[in-house]
């Protein structure tokens, strides 16, 4: 598997709510700052030296991509470091990378230990906010390590840095990532429609660039099979259509074996490819015992469901990407999602 995670931080009410996708986003904060005017994006803590955006990866990955898109709401204070990015062996910082005051994006071996090289010029800001979609690669060795950062969809690279040693460790991996606050300050500067994959071949899964990309928040607009039960209301998908998850309505069950599928509005605007769509639930337990969900996508008839995940009793993220087309094995067209089905279901 390459995929490690996507996130647009579009449907939270809190940043709690990420549990289960994300290891932690500490004192991160939702804002409705973001690149496109709708949706959400999320700002790491503002206190000094704090972590946020935590993820532990599922895999040992010796390429890693990180893509995001990058908003700037002020000018950063100073020429130093002000966020850094970092990528773990374990416990242990293998390379990082800071964006700075100064709009450069500096890269190191180790926890901001030893400067490998300077993207100048990297980004730029204002009062009013600009943003900007990144897409970092680090080639993870002792000897042989590289990063390469794209910018805005670009089809080469726009910075490059190769034969230089960005490991602090002898394993030649990462698999851990995460967002180190360097000052306390205000700085508004935002993350948005994040995703981390490795260089790993999968079928249907990014193993290169994959260009600008944004996600786009489809919720449901129709009963197609339902059996759970509802908190309110006459439909089943009335009470999970909110784009802010809330805890106003919802639909629950209380045994094995339920499912919902709802249908979907489609896209205002049909994009140019899809590199996947991602089934998403909010969802946690009010008894005793062990609960598990799972959340299943279906395209004609052809159906693909998540392994099942165990349910707490706070709220937390279940996700379910689905690469190809299950009825087809190919890449998502507009058309297809549009009639895809796709909701919750309990397992035990």
């Amino acid at each position: 598997m390459s995929h490690i995670l996507q996130d647009s931080f579009d449907p939270y009410g809190s940043t709690a709510e990420a549990a289960g996708l994300w290891d932690s986003l500490g004192q991160g904060v939702l804002s409705t700052n973001s690149r496109f005017g709708v949706g959400q994006s999320c700002r790491p803590g503002s206190s000094n030296l704090h972590v946020s955006h935590l993820k532990t990866f599922n895999q040992d990955a010796a390429t890693v991509f990180v893509t995001f898109a990058f908003g700037r709401y002020n000018v950063l204070p100073g020429g130093g470091g002000n966020f850094r990015a970092r990528l773990y062996d374990g416990a242990t910082v293998q390379c990082s990378w800071e964006f700075t005051g100064a709009g450069t994006i500096e890269f190191y071996r180790g926890n901001g230990t030893t400067l490998l090289g300077t993207y100048n010029g990297a980004f730029s800001g204002s009062a009013t906010g600009v943003w900007q979609h990144f897409q970092i690669k680090a080639v993870m060795s002792n000897t042989v390590g590289s990063f390469e950062v794209r910018k805005n969809g670009s089809l080469v690279a726009d910075f490059i840095l190769t034969g230089v040693d960005n490991c602090s460790t002898v394993n030649e991996y990462a698999n851990r990532y995460d967002i180190l606050t360097l000052a306390s300050s205000l700085d508004q500067v935002f993350f948005d429609d994040m995703w981390i994959y490795s260089g790993a071949v999968v079928a249907g899964e990014p193993s290169d660039f994959i260009g600008d990309c944004r996600a786009v928040q489809l919720v449901p607009t129709s009963d197609n099979s339902v059996t759970f039960s509802r908190s309110a209301g006459a439909a089943n998908y009335e009470n999970v259509d909110e784009l802010i998850n809330a805890s106003a309505d919802y639909v629950f069950a209380g045994s094995a074996g339920l499912l919902d599928l709802y249908g979907n509005p489609g896209f205002v605007t049909a994009p140019a490819s899809i590199l996947c769509l991602t089934a998403r639930a909010m969802v946690f337990k009010t008894d005793a015992g062990i609960r598990t969900a799972s959340l299943r996508v279906s395209s004609n008839g052809i159906t693909s469901d998540r392994a099942a995940v165990a349910v707490g009793s706070t709220i937390g993220s279940i996700t379910h990407p689905v690469f190809l087309d299950p009825n087809t094995g190919v890449a998502w067209g507009a058309a297809a999602v549009a009639a895809s089905l796709f909701g919750p279901r309990t397992v035990t």
